[in-house]
């Protein structure tokens, strides 16, 4: 980008807007953009990002901008301007059922969420917000397919970054997981993705999720059954049996007795597990 730039020229108030190849052109530009140059390029790109960001119209390259922003992650974290994009990357995690493909604009906002969150080593307070902002948005996609795999899929990842400080969630994250596995809506294949939240759930935080084992092993059995007649259904049990095997890992016996009561219930079908 030229340094004769003015930031009002890139920016250009409403103008840009009437010139969709006006964004167009600042992606590629941005997307070519040497990382190592960021710091001397910020005052053009910064105002730009954050105006994108902020378009409701254009929010969804906004949130891709931010994502190459902060390929310089020691810049965005020492300058304070990944602290700055996470701000407004934050009031976009959030479902909008108006929106052109609003699972699209949800996960492109959770996942820069994520890539600016780890350039900038956010402490777990931040983490924390998009657990909320996970339960909240759960609350308006429960019926909705696609949405909830996009909901659904964050919370391995803040599982990796939380580790056992997902405590503070695990009661809604298992509500989340349990509701997939065992709503009539969901598909083998989205029962797979919250069966891998039960494993990722698991590893993380051990001490706490044995006490969800009946629960979750009820909602797995659940799954199983309606893998029946899907397609994918292997796929499905054998993400179930490693959900199981870590289940174990966190209280062997509570779900000894689970998987018994189970087996009683209905002889033949579960003993596999």
């Amino acid at each position: 980008m030229h340094s004769d730039a003015q930031p009002g020229l890139l920016m250009g108030e409403p103008k840009w807007k009437k010139r969709s190849q006006c964004v167009g052109a600042f992606m590629w530009a941005l997307s070519r953009l040497d990382a190592s140059v960021m710091s001397e390029s910020v005052v053009f790109v910064l105002p730009v990002t954050l105006a994108l960001v902020d378009d409701y119209e254009y929010r969804m390259q906004g949130l891709r901008a931010s994502c190459l922003f902060v390929r310089n992650a020691e810049f965005a974290r020492r300058s304070g301007t990944g602290s700055v994009l996470l701000s407004s990357i934050r009031a976009c995690l959030v479902y909008r059922s108006d929106a052109p493909q609003p699972h699209k604009l949800l996960h492109t906002a959770f996942t820069a969420f994520v890539v600016v969150a780890d350039a900038i080593q956010v402490d777990v307070q931040e983490w924390w917000a998009l657990c909320d902002a996970l339960v909240v948005n759960y609350g308006y996609v429960s019926d909705k397919i696609k949405e909830l795999r996009v909901v659904s899929e964050q919370i391995s990842i803040v599982c990796e970054r939380l580790g056992v400080c997902v405590a503070r969630y695990l009661r809604a994250f298992i509500g989340i997981v349990t509701h997939v596995l065992e709503s009539g809506i969901c598909v083998a294949e989205l029962q797979h993705v919250a069966a891998e939240q039960v494993t990722a759930l698991a590893k993380a935080c051990p001490q706490r999720v044995c006490v969800y084992v009946p629960s979750v092993v009820a909602a797995l059995a659940r799954a199983w059954d309606s893998a029946d007649n899907s397609s994918g259904a292997d796929k499905l049990r054998d993400e179930i049996h490693r959900a199981l095997a870590s289940l174990r890992e966190t209280d062997a016996d509570a779900v000894s007795r689970a998987v018994r009561s189970l087996q009683t219930a209905r002889p033949g079908h579960f003993d596999t597990w």
